[in-house]
């Protein structure tokens, strides 16, 4: 980027504008990342519980 943008012919602008979007998120990214934000969900909503579950078990076999 150290020539003006001005200076640049159009296929020069599209190269950079093409690298530049290489990089960018695309639908089929945000849709892997819900599949995955989903399943953390599903995770820790049946963890916490579950880990609940054990640790009160736990403190009533040792109560007895």
């Amino acid at each position: 980027m150290a020539q003006n943008v001005a200076t640049r012919s159009d296929s020069e602008r599209i190269a950079v504008l093409e690298e530049a979007l290489r990089h960018l998120a695309t639908k089929e990214d945000f849709a892997d990342l819900r599949a995955e934000l989903r399943t953390i969900k599903w995770i820790v909503g049946l963890g916490i519980p579950a880990t609940a579950a054990t640790v009160g078990l736990i403190v009533q076999l040792l109560g007895q």
